[in-house]
């Protein structure tokens, strides 16, 4: 029964011109898309920065006296690499201070108008 099947399969096959060729042995090779985008600021925002972020923490503790870093990430402003910097001290005030990534340079607040 199942022999008749599998004859009459092959029959219609070839009557119709159908190919009964083997799957290849491999799949074609297609370009994958890339799976992430380029870092912000062009190819040398793939570099460390020459401020790692212990040293950046430490920059900012010292230009504020009385507070601790509570959060510190890597950001890009106006085309600079900077440390974002947030600080808190014992009564629960708040700052924020940003620190060049290459240079060290504690760069001043912006006003956010």
């Amino acid at each position: 029964m199942i022999f008749r099947g599998v004859c009459a399969l092959v029959a219609l096959a070839l009557l119709t011109g159908c190919s009964v060729a083997p799957p290849p042995k491999t799949a074609p090779t297609v370009p994958l898309p890339a799976t992430q985008a380029p870092p912000p600021g062009g190819p040398s925002a793939t570099n460390p920065p020459r401020i790692d972020r212990d040293h950046a923490a430490r920059l900012a503790e010292e230009s504020a006296p009385g507070y601790r870093v509570t959060a510190i990430d890597l950001d890009t402003d106006e085309g600079r690499r900077v440390w974002d910097v947030d600080l808190a001290n014992s009564q629960g005030q708040r700052r924020d201070v940003d620190i060049d990534a290459e240079t060290g340079q504690v760069l001043p607040e912006l006003d956010d108008d």
